[in-house]
């Protein structure tokens, strides 16, 4: 049974919360492993966990064939991660960023953004993003199809991974895989009748298929029928619609392979979050059967009163980024310790203008 790695935050009541990976690793019948660098508590509060030794148990002990990685608000978490991937190398590493919403809500802050562009992106295999954070990223509009390919290519040559933009009004529903040298354009696929949708990860599911050995364009395909509810031999989705694409194919396009490597395996260590729990453990632990509200909590934030401090001292070692919940970049308060490179690397003020302008033009379609 192959072993699937799933790393993100946890925010109870939200879509994109780390229990709906589970719930489809275990729905797709396969072990689940957890990493949640940072819990969120409606209450206001959150818990971090031990990043670095969670990601060395997992690949020297567990080996996943898949690892998808979510939506992370904290810029080092962000950078830990990246360390790791670098260090391991695992295969089949799939991110999903969650910069910017469906409907136009940055979900990050600015810090966090430069470090998934100038850390992470290089050492993942797959993109998972929609329209807008394409254009975020490639740094001009899509309002054709033709620009969401453009976008792709870009995209690609400036990080070197395949990328699956979501389809939207513009392209007519339509996912756009990239694959290095050719693209697919696959139908959407519409959910069955009374099917909650959103208590499952698209692009988990997509990680799990890979992880069966599946190819690339195969597996988004079996995780479109899946997210909207077709399971087995089920035939009711439509075909996908492809586009010409030269002879020559990236290597990386064929089909994955079963073979992977194995880092060398050492003594099992304790469980980074409770000592007498592993990571399987934890995945297994944790109640994916939440009901999956809509929107996110209205108004979290952190109580600085003395009783709050008293019984939180040792699990809050720093406020939370408040722009993890609503549309507005907030810059976090220096702090030690904190990654003093991420300034120069890339101009703040110039993403940040990014960002807003895609807010403003947001609101000019909907008007």
């Amino acid at each position: 049974m192959s072993t699937v790695l799933a790393i993100a935050d946890s925010v109870g009541n939200v879509s994109f919360d780390v229990r709906s990976d589970i719930r489809t690793i275990v729905e797709l019948g396969m072990n689940p492993l957890a990493i949640v660098p940072v819990s969120y508590n409606e209450s206001g509060t959150c818990e971090r966990s031990d990043v670095v030794a969670a990601l060395d148990y997992a690949f020297k002990e567990d080996v996943p064939l898949a690892t998808r990685i979510g939506f992370l608000s904290e810029a080092d978490s962000v950078v830990q991660i990246s360390k790791s991937l670098s260090k391991f190398k695992p295969n089949r590493v799939i991110l999903t960023p969650s910069i910017i919403s469906d409907s136009g809500e940055v979900m990050i802050s600015e810090p966090t953004y430069i470090s998934i562009c100038d850390k992470l992106l290089p050492e993942v295999n797959l993109l998972v993003i929609n329209h807008l954070e394409a254009e975020l990223l490639c740094g001009f509009v899509c309002p054709t199809q033709s620009d969401v390919v453009r976008a792709s290519k870009k995209i690609y040559n400036m990080y070197k991974c395949f990328t699956l933009i979501r389809g939207n009004d513009c392209t007519d529903g339509k996912d756009f895989l990239f694959l290095g040298r050719s693209g697919e354009w696959i139908n959407p696929v519409t959910a069955r009748e009374g099917y909650a949708v959103m208590r499952f990860s698209y692009s988990m599911a997509i990680g799990c298929y890979l992880s069966e050995g599946c190819g690339y364009l195969d597996a988004v395909n079996k995780a479109r029928r899946f997210f909207a509810g077709y399971r087995g031999s089920e035939v009711d989705a439509p075909e996908v619609s492809q586009v010409k694409k030269p002879e020559t194919k990236h290597e990386d396009v064929q089909t994955a392979s079963n073979n992977v490597t194995v880092p060398e395996t050492i003594a099992p260590t304790a469980s980074l979050v409770s000592p007498a729990k592993s990571l399987r453990d934890i995945a297994r632990s944790i109640d994916f059967d939440m009901p999956v509200m809509p929107k996110m909590p209205a108004h979290l934030s952190v109580d600085t009163g003395p009783s709050l401090q008293s019984s939180n001292e040792s699990i809050l070692s720093k406020p939370y980024l408040k722009t993890a919940y609503t549309s507005a970049i907030e810059a976090p308060e220096p702090k030690k310790g904190a990654v003093s490179d991420l300034a120069s690397q890339r101009s703040m003020e110039n993403s940040l203008e990014r960002l807003q302008y895609l807010r403003e033009r947001l609101n000019q379609i909907n008007q």
